[in-house]
């Protein structure tokens, strides 16, 4: 996460978990996968990410233009007991 990216149409990146599960042809090339590999972590392991590094990139940021879960996918079922509260401290900051 971070309150600078290199990223031109967002200024900050979040995510409050990351990891995700290839389930079609359009994921093969997942730059996510491969960054992840990169970093030595397990791209199709989903955790959720320290609460604190959240909330301070949320803190630093001045932009409105935050790239949320940049390193999954939103939406995936192994994220559903968390996803609420992610909603929660968007709308609170």
């Amino acid at each position: 996460m971070s309150n600078k990216t290199k990223i031109e149409w967002t200024d900050a990146t979040i995510n409050f978990w990351r990891g995700c599960t290839k389930i079609s042809p359009g994921c093969k090339y997942c730059y996510m996968y491969r960054d992840q590999i990169r970093y030595g972590r397990n791209p199709s392991q989903v955790l959720q990410v320290n609460e604190s590094s959240v909330l301070s990139v949320l803190k630093k940021s001045k932009s409105k233009r935050i790239f949320v879960n940049s390193w999954s996918d939103f939406f995936i079922p192994e994220a559903d007991a968390w996803r609420n509260k992610a909603w929660e401290t968007l709308k609170d900051n």
